[in-house]
């Protein structure tokens, strides 16, 4: 079961004044048997991150494109986690 790999990666934009600390996002993505994303879910943040950033996150990562999961030779869809790391903007 070759699971599905990334092919467009984008990252997330948020407005650097919400970032106060560093901090990491996980989102799970369902990815369906193109290699779209077709849901992407919050499943953990660092401690209490703005929503703005997690907005940004679960935006970035529905225009994320996969190349698609397979299962005996034949595309499945499938899910995957991507991980958002965050840095405050140097002042």
């Amino acid at each position: 079961y070759p699971p599905p790999q990334p092919l467009r990666q984008v990252k997330p934009n948020p407005k650097p004044w919400i970032i106060a600390s560093t901090l990491e996002i996980e989102v799970e993505v369902q990815v369906d048997k193109s290699g779209h994303v077709e849901i992407a879910r919050l499943v953990r943040q660092d401690g209490k991150a703005p929503a703005g950033l997690v907005g940004a996150a679960l935006a970035a990562a529905r225009q994320w494109t996969f190349k698609p999961a397979k299962l005996q030779g034949k595309t499945v869809e499938s899910t995957d986690r991507i991980v958002f790391r965050f840095r405050p903007a140097n002042p």
